[in-house]
């Protein structure tokens, strides 16, 4: 459904169970439904079918009219062409679904599970779509749907429902369901039907009971995922302070014993994951400290000692398997990469930053949980809650997020941030490009109250990509009419409706430029003798303008409004002796402008700096005092549009709605709009829509690459979710996505190889599918099923404690020599040391990896020239650049896809609690690296250094996206038709939470101890 169809609190009008259409036994137990609904201990651990039997108790009262209503349509109409469709396929199949009772066979038992849903779900569409409906049925029988047309046709506008409230919105929505159910045919039935048989062909209870056992007996059992577990807890008493954290989170606890005891009870072998987030938060609420992750002992005394503490005691107490690795990726892993989706902040040290803000995430579970637990972890860094990844790398984050306005004590704050939108909002290529009155007026409040700041990071890539990486692409004119049209966008102008307003507020053309206002000057400096011929006066202004746009301006901005009312002293005191340089003493400066004040001072020190035409300098002196009197607060004030200061939420809700789209469905918003706006047809705009999205995203396509290389090779289950590697977007909220077309998947279609945007986002797909492939390789199956050890790294001669030792004698030494490049230099490449992280998985057979990781040459920004970087000005210095790394390129022409050089190790630490005995061989899982590693005794250290001596070196050939993967294999794999074989392709689903740590033996005195 659109967004438009069915609002939230309507959809809540109507049975859980009808939309979800069955009881979901393999996939998404939807707690969040159920949040601050009463639960009475009895009904605890029960299924959903047994509720319904007792006419559910969970149900509110106020949905409970149409929440009944509905569910009599699956118990009538449904059920009714449901009865029809079954009869149809049980004529024409040679087994038989139902006996001569008319009650299913077991056959037909089965066959229902598999496609129960499928009946509802057509019935439903096209209940609802009506003519809009269309469908088809593929080669195995899936039915599959015509999604575009049925959204677009769905609105509320289209359905016909007006309703004055949620409740009477739902009763009409229940009314077009029900018409529309009793509007089935004949030729619904049929196609159904025929659909079914064709999906069932070739199967029969043997077949249907065999599947069933193999599910069994492969320990897979059921897989269970618990959305948003903890809302079952009352977290509104928690934040309220009516109950503390210790005694709500016991209770919930409490529940999902209860509930995996039952699941157990069916299968014994299931595998259930649990999303558990905001704990944190939670127990910050009761005991008020700032409970950080690692800080155990920030609420001793409470039953649950801090965030470790009490989801340790979660997961061992409630036998659930494991978790939906939100806290331990989303945030840190993705701050190596890039600023944080949710805020847009990033991690630093001393002002610099990291890479390595996920390994204390990474200690902690290796700290605090089993082994079960670790193996099966989820790992992921996003869903379809969240910003999609390819979207929130392809963005500037930071802009997205940003906060324009200060309080008069921090200017500084967020100003480069205020550039960037000046620039955009402005459509300005350049900074000197951009109006002088909105350069002067970066700290100036009023111009930035209204701004979409999410509207401005989308116009910034898009306009950015336009005017620099599809210039002489596209013709110029176009450009200019899509820039036009994405500064509308950004205003919530779109095809007519709403309006563009321009950033610029002061309507004097003296003031409007560095060329008008100097003119200005020279011809008010001609009173006071001044004479130039024309020639000379022209290239005065030229030179003037020049150093005035290459100038610092940061001690010419206006400091406060256009007036100069309700300043702080310090701030009042600035600006008047700003005002004193140019009008000299006087008892009250409160009537001059503060704008005019600081582009005359601007002006005439840019004039001082040229040193052409000295004898000119007392007329432009007098002059530059007169164009500061006459253009004065009452001149300039009189003369200025209105600053708009609250925005109506209409037109913020078309703002941000832009930003949150696809980046490619932007793109063609605005050329929609620059055709509606110009009233012609721009050529090839297809064409221009698809280089837009791919040279957007191309950059953020490599990044993503880069972090499913660190899931893969990481502890856990490394998990892409369906059109992450199409760059399916979309953000509306900071940590979740509201609307439901921002769920949706972009359309497959677009996956044909022979179109530019379909080859794009083949080879985009391929990348990251690629990347995850290695899991599956036998030769690493420690990744999937062993056990995890922190291990430590060796650079520059410093293991990670001295390399943090030296960065803290830096930061002192830089007290005072703040400038000393030699020490900003040494911290840099230190904290780039830090980024160098490795992790060993030990399987029960003796097989091990060594996942080493380093992206410390990786720049967090969205859009960073790193050919700029790396000083690889020409053709033959790339060339040389790419085969010196071993660098392999999504597209080695676009400057903006993150490269690194090669770095080297010295050495990697196994440490005190691992033992491995030395000579052990390790080799590259990316078999072009020739190389062995091997472990040797390194003074007090084991280590594994390169064999015959030098640095491990880690570049494109033997650390792709920066995860070099070692392996060690104890036994042959002897390939053939008698092979031998000791992989199991699965993970290891098998939940016992209270399983200890597995002790292995290789030879007689290796010991793998667990840290």
């Amino acid at each position: 459904l659109d967004k438009d169809a069915v609002t939230v609190k309507a959809l809540m009008e109507l049975p859980l169970d009808s939309l979800e259409f069955a009881e979901n036994t393999a996939g998404v137990l939807s707690t969040s439904y159920f949040s601050n609904r009463a639960t009475k201990e009895e009904l605890v651990g029960k299924t959903r079918y047994e509720l319904m039997k007792e006419n559910n108790p969970h149900l509110v009262e106020t949905y409970a009219k149409n929440y009944n209503r509905v569910n009599s349509l699956f118990n009538n109409e449904i059920k009714s062409f449901a009865d029809s469709v079954i009869s149809k396929v049980n004529d024409k199949s040679n087994e038989k679904l139902l006996d001569a009772n008319g009650d299913y066979t077991e056959y037909g038992e089965y066959v229902m599970e598999l496609i129960g849903k499928d009946i509802a779900k057509y019935a439903f569409m096209k209940s609802l779509a009506g003519s809009s409906f269309k469908t088809k049925v593929l080669p195995d029988g899936a039915i599959t749907y015509d999604y575009d047309n049925i959204k677009a046709n769905t609105n509320l506008e289209d359905l016909h429902i007006k309703a004055h409230s949620p409740e009477d919105e739902a009763k009409q929505l229940a009314n077009k369901i029900e018409k529309g159910l009793k509007g089935l045919s004949g030729s619904d039935i049929d196609f159904v039907a025929d659909a079914i048989s064709k999906r069932i062909a070739g199967t029969d209870t043997a077949s249907f009971r065999l599947a069933e056992a193999l599910v069994d007996r492969s320990s897979l059992g059921l897989d269970w995922r618990l959305d948003a577990a903890k809302d079952v807890m009352d977290q509104d008493a928690v934040r309220n302070e009516d109950n503390d954290f210790d005694d709500t989170f016991n209770d919930l606890i409490k529940f999902w014993q209860k509930g995996v005891r039952t699941v157990k009870t069916i299968n014994p072998h299931s595998y259930i994951v649990a999303e558990v987030t905001d704990i944190p938060d939670l127990i910050r609420d009761t005991t008020g400290y700032d409970v950080y992750p690692n800080a155990n002992n920030t609420n001793i005394g409470q039953k649950f000692n801090g965030e470790p503490d009490a989801l340790t005691k979660f997961f061992n107490e409630t036998g659930i398997t494991s978790e939906a690795g939100y806290s331990y990726f989303y945030t840190n892993l993705l701050q190596v990469f890039s600023p944080e989706f949710e805020c847009g902040g990033t991690a630093q040290m001393h002002g610099v930053q990291r890479h390595d803000t996920f390994k204390d995430r990474m200690d902690l579970l290796l700290q605090t949980r089993g082994i079960d637990y670790m193996r099966n972890l989820y790992t992921f860094l996003d869903n379809h809650d969240k910003p999609r990844l390819i979207h929130g790398l392809a963005l500037d984050m930071g802009l997205f997020h940003a906060n324009l306005l200060h309080d008069y004590k921090n200017f500084g704050n967020n100003r480069d941030k205020r550039l960037d939108v000046i620039r955009v909002m402005s459509g300005a290529k350049t900074q000197s490009e951009v109006p002088v009155e909105l350069r002067l007026n970066v700290d100036n409040n009023d111009y930035f109250k209204t701004v979409s700041t999410r509207a401005a990071a989308m116009n910034k890539l898009l306009m950015d990509v336009l005017n620099e990486d599809l210039k002489g692409t596209i013709p110029d004119e176009d450009i200019r009419l899509i820039n036009d049209a994405l500064i509308d966008l950004a205003n919530g102008n779109y095809l007519g409706v709403g309006t563009t307003e321009s950033l610029t507020k002061i309507k004097i053309k003296e003031l409007s430029s560095l060329e008008d206002a100097f003119n200005t000057i020279l011809t008010m400096a001609e009173k006071h003798g001044l004479k130039l011929t024309e020639a000379e006066r022209r290239q005065l202004i030229e030179e003037v303008v020049k150093k005035a746009n290459s100038a610092n301006l940061s001690d010419y901005l206006v400091q406060g409004g256009l007036d100069w009312k309700d300043l702080p002293e310090d701030i009042k005191n600035h600006n008047i002796e700003a005002a004193k340089s140019v009008l000299g003493e006087k008892s009250d400066y409160s009537s001059y402008s503060l704008y005019t004040v600081q582009l005359a001072r601007l002006l005439k020190d840019s004039y001082i700096a040229t040193g052409k035409n000295t004898a000119a300098k007392d007329a432009i002196t007098a002059a530059v005092k007169d164009f500061a009197e006459k253009y004065n607060q009452h001149e300039v004030v009189s003369n200025s549009d209105e600053f708009k200061k609250i925005e109506d939420p209409v037109t913020a809700m078309r703002k941000n709605g832009y930003a949150a789209r696809d980046i490619k469905l932007a793109v063609s918003m605005a050329v929609k709009q620059a055709e509606f706006k110009s009233g012609r047809k721009i050529a090839n705009k297809e064409t221009i829509i698809d280089n837009v999205f791919k040279a957007a995203t191309e950059p953020a396509a490599a990044k993503a690459s880069m972090i499913m290389e660190y899931l893969k090779g990481l502890f856990g289950i490394p998990t892409m979710y369906a059109g992450d590697e199409l760059g399916m977007t979309g953000y509306e909220e900071k940590a979740k996505n509201v609307y439901l077309q921002n769920r949706n998947a972009l359309p497959w279609t677009e996956l044909d190889e022979k179109s530019l945007i379909g080859g794009y986002r083949k080879a985009v797909m391929t990348s990251m599918n690629n990347t995850i492939k290695d899991r599956s390789n036998p030769e690493l199956h420690a990744l999937n099923d062993g056990t995890p050890y922190a291990l430590d790294v060796r650079t520059h001669s410093k293991n990670r404690d001295e390399v943090m030792a030296r960065i803290a004698e830096i930061t002192k030494e830089l007290e005072s020599k703040p400038n000393d490049e030699k020490l900003l230099k040494e911290r840099r490449e230190c904290i780039k040391d830090l980024s160098k992280i490795a992790y060993m998985m030990h399987s029960a057979n003796g097989d091990m990896t060594i996942s080493l990781f380093n992206a410390g040459d990786i720049d967090h920004g969205n859009r960073v020239d790193y050919f700029a970087k790396y000083g690889l000005d020409t053709d033959a210095k790339r060339k040389k650049f790419f085969e010196d790394n071993n660098i392999e390129s999504i597209n080695p022409e676009n400057k903006y896809v993150p490269i690194q050089p090669k770095s080297e190790v010295d050495y990697i630490i196994l440490g005190a609690g691992v033992a491995v005995p030395v000579g052990t061989i390790f080799t590259n899982a990316n078999a072009r690296d020739k190389a062995r590693y091997v472990v040797k005794q390194i003074g007090n250290e084991l280590g594994i250094v390169k064999e015959g001596g030098g640095k491990i070196v880690m570049d494109g050939k033997t650390a792709k996206n920066g995860v070099m993967i070692l392996k060690h294999i104890k036994n042959i794999i002897f390939k053939g038709a008698n092979h031998k074989t000791y992989f199991n392709p699965q993970y290891n689903f098998v939940s016992n939470p209270y399983k200890q740590p597995e002790t292995v033996e290789e030879g007689q005195k290796l010991a793998i101890i667990s840290k």
